[in-house]
């Protein structure tokens, strides 16, 4: 996949308005899963971070500085869930064509549904472990607590952050690993990025019921 550069950013006046960009460290946290579903016990990283180069709010990022430590933390894939219009409202409309550029392989998946369906989470899910496998590192994204990333030296991120990225983060565990129980799950992820992570009734319900509905979808997809 090609992407371009967008000129929204280009000339987009509220750089010089809203002051300098924050030169603090971008947030990075890194999350352990053991994965066992295939019978053969692994351990893979997996990096919950923020949105590099967001300006939305309060919160000002230097784009360069921010890919320039992923760079430096060995980053190659980013899953990216956001929408053209998600990245509008973070002013980081050139957040896809800047990955592509500095040589992050993109995976673009730009859907508000990405938890609801369980077939295309269960894809996509086989496909952040197909990074794992081959030994890359790829991450969850976040942004501030509206905006999240999956990590692993692969890449995820979405705009909803807390929402899509620890929802995604909390189903890859329980895909991966046969043993923790979907509560344990939503505790870790909740001492890694704080209360908000899992904070929805609709978030609780899908990581509780996770385990179950892609037994039945596997089940129908094999008959």
């Amino acid at each position: 996949m090609v992407f371009v550069r967008s000129l929204d950013d280009e000339f987009d006046s509220s750089d010089e308005e809203d002051g300098p960009a924050d030169e603090s460290p971008l947030s990075l946290d890194w999350l352990m899963l053991p994965c066992n579903h295939l019978g053969d016990d692994q351990l893979y990283t997996i990096g919950i971070c923020s949105m590099p180069g967001q300006r939305v709010g309060n919160i000002r990022r230097s784009m360069v500085i921010d890919l320039d430590l992923l760079k430096h933390e060995g980053v190659q894939d980013v899953f990216v869930f956001s929408n053209y219009v998600d990245l509008k409202r973070c002013h980081t409309t050139d957040l896809l064509y800047s990955y592509d550029r500095l040589g992050f392989t993109v995976h673009y998946y730009p859907t508000d549904l990405i938890c609801a369906d369980i077939i295309k989470c269960l894809a996509i899910l086989r496909e952040i472990e197909g990074c794992l496998r081959l030994g890359r590192k790829t991450i969850l994204q976040l942004v501030d607590i509206m905006f999240f990333y999956l990590l692993v030296r692969s890449f995820c991120r979405c705009v909803d952050g807390l929402v899509k990225s620890c929802t995604m983060a909390g189903a890859l565990w329980l895909y991966l690993d046969n043993h923790t129980t979907p509560l344990a799950v939503m505790a870790a992820l909740c001492q890694l990025r704080g209360p908000m992570a899992i904070e929805r009734v609709k978030q609780y319900n899908y990581l509780s019921d996770f385990r179950k509905n892609a037994s039945m979808v596997s089940s129908m997809l094999i008959s």
